[in-house]
């Protein structure tokens, strides 16, 4: 009996909680109030957001810069060349190849072939 006595305490104080609440005596107060939350909300996710977006671009431009800077691509539209062996190793020195050595030369646009004389 005081099992039941306990549990039928609970439930009325909860009832009382329940009827207390404004979202019962005035159901529209309630959802504006709710809905003007919900907005808040959202303003300051999309300000959030905002400011993420700026942050993680001002960290990226100047790296995207530099990789920019040191791309192979790059290299070769300031005017450098890239001059690669038969195999496709790069000649990096002139022991890297002798006489009679067909290489290919890449440019920015274009590439050429040449053959080594000396």
């Amino acid at each position: 009996r005081e099992i039941i006595a306990n549990r039928i305490e609970r439930e009325q104080t909860s009832l009382e909680r329940l009827l207390e609440k404004s979202a019962l005596d005035s159901p529209k107060e309630f959802i504006q109030s709710h809905r003007d939350v919900i907005i808040d909300l959202k303003t300051n996710l999309r300000n959030l957001i905002s400011t993420k977006i700026y942050t993680e671009q001002t960290w990226f431009k100047p790296r995207l810069a530099q990789l920019r800077t040191l791309s192979p691509l790059s290299t070769l539209a300031r005017g450098f060349a890239l001059v690669q062996k038969n195999d496709g190793k790069l000649v990096r020195k002139e022991s890297d190849v002798k006489p009679g050595d067909l290489l290919k030369i890449r440019l920015e646009k274009d590439s050429l072939q040449a053959e080594v004389k000396k």
